[in-house]
């Protein structure tokens, strides 16, 4: 489009008047008004792997964004990297290279952690948003359908996350379901042949899920 959108991916909440969109096609990052005007955006539009300021930064298929104490966390899936954006516009890579196979979603808490879908690592993982500490939450690393000890449990491309009360929601998008982390414990809370080709989540409010 003439705003530079081409394909937003994933949505990211922030103040009242303003949301943050991971465009995978245009390779940016964009802030939109409610309205949805485009209000400024992140990277060059070129695929590539480039920190530095927003307008030199460059991003390959960013596909979910998150906001917290002021910066912007991006899933940059084509780069299997985590990526920082400070309020002041500088980009920087947060995560280590080599940790993801395929990120694709981003949770958020308001502690220390946010959490990671690795869609082709088959797991969920929790990074420390200060530090770039990335530990494994759940998951074997081979793609299955298995419930239990967060040590043991199989996904099947878990393509995005949303956490709330120390609960993480995982769209587990081969399987077609949606599991729950709690307590080092996974489990399923949908039927397994409710949904097909699940792709993100929000929530809950006033205890549903979109």
């Amino acid at each position: 489009t003439e705003d530079g959108l081409n394909a937003p991916w994933g949505i990211g909440g922030a103040a009242n008047s303003y949301r943050y969109i991971a465009d995978a096609s245009a390779h940016k990052v964009f802030k939109i008004s409610l309205e949805g005007a485009v209000i400024e955006s992140y990277g060059t539009g070129q695929a590539g792997y480039q920190d530095g300021d927003a307008t030199v930064a460059m991003f390959n298929t960013p596909t979910d964004v998150g906001r917290s104490s002021g910066n912007l966390y991006v899933v940059d899936k084509g780069n299997n990297l985590i990526r920082k954006i400070t309020s002041s516009g500088e980009v920087s890579t947060l995560s280590p290279s080599g940790q993801f196979v395929s990120p694709t979603g981003i949770g958020q808490t308001y502690g220390a952690y946010f959490y990671i879908a690795d869609e082709g690592g088959h797991k969920i993982y929790k990074i420390n948003r200060s530090t770039g500490e990335t530990t494994t939450v759940a998951g074997t690393g081979t793609a299955g359908y298995v419930d239990g000890s967060a040590s043991t449990a199989q996904f099947n491309s878990p393509v995005a996350i949303t956490v709330n009360n120390n609960k993480i929601y995982v769209i587990d998008q081969g399987n077609g379901v949606i599991r729950k982390i709690e307590s080092d414990n996974v489990t399923t809370i949908t039927g397994s042949d409710q949904f097909f080709d699940l792709s993100d989540i929000a929530g809950p409010r006033s205890g549903w899920f979109y």
